[in-house]
């Protein structure tokens, strides 16, 4: 069964792995600890300015660090998940940009990359209005899982998930993106057009077990900062072929 991480608002990070170093902007990431059981943190807007004009510029707003994986093994299968996002203006052209990575329990050391950044035209342009945007995986198609490239992970690994945007203007002006983080609601977010503030989430389709002691365990799915716009829609995680 696949394994569900939400992404709340709150709750450090038990450790602080260096951000990847794709990332043009990284200093107003915020970090947090993915978690599998639901904290009620509240829904909360993370945005963060774009400082270029170079076009193509990646901006990193959030980093997840999960809980200690129980035993070795290998992270394969598809990756996919839901978040509402939004951009300050039309003109910023801002378009989701993700990326996993496998690190040692210290975060230290990178096991490797299961989705690296997407170094091409991204997915469709986030929203300006509180109509629901897209944020698909890279190479592949709309309400598709991605599939990812395989990691060995040891006893006492992380996953670490990196989600930001890539802005494809060349212009002066500085455009904020903002996602939505929280895990404060009873449902959550089930597809891109949906409008209800719901839980944001990410998945793999890999059963993942997780160290006691900690506040994930393993989570079988089979059931149902800083602050800029106030209403933002949901977006898939991950890139669609062709930026429109």
């Amino acid at each position: 069964m696949a394994t569900r991480f939400y992404l709340p608002s709150t709750g450090a990070a038990d450790v602080s792995p260096d951000y990847s170093t794709g990332w043009e902007l990284t200093s107003g990431a915020a970090r947090r600890k993915c978690v599998t059981t639901k904290i009620s943190s509240a829904m909360t807007d993370f945005g963060v300015a774009e400082t270029s004009g170079s076009g193509d510029y990646d901006v990193l707003i959030a980093q997840y660090v999960s809980a200690p994986i129980s035993g070795a093994g290998t992270l394969s299968g598809t990756f996919y998940g839901l978040v509402r996002a939004l951009e300050s203006d039309a003109a910023g052209e801002l378009a989701s940009q993700i990326t996993i990575k496998v690190v040692s329990n210290d975060g230290a050391t990178v096991r490797g990359t299961p989705l690296a950044l997407d170094a091409g035209g991204g997915g469709d342009e986030w929203p300006i209005t509180t109509a629901l945007s897209k944020w698909q995986p890279r190479a592949a198609w709309l309400d598709n899982p991605v599939a990812i490239t395989s990691v060995d992970y040891q006893d006492g690994d992380r996953i670490v998930i990196e989600i930001g945007y890539r802005a494809h203007n060349w212009s002066a002006t500085s455009y904020t993106g903002t996602e939505r983080f929280g895990d404060a609601s009873a449902s959550d977010l089930t597809d891109e057009d949906q409008s209800a503030d719901n839980n944001p989430w990410c998945e793999f389709s890999a059963t993942l077990s997780f160290q006691a002691g900690g506040q994930e365990f393993t989570r079988a799915v089979n059931d149902t900062g800083s602050t800029s716009e106030s209403t933002v829609r949901g977006a898939t995680l991950g890139r669609k072929v062709g930026w429109q």
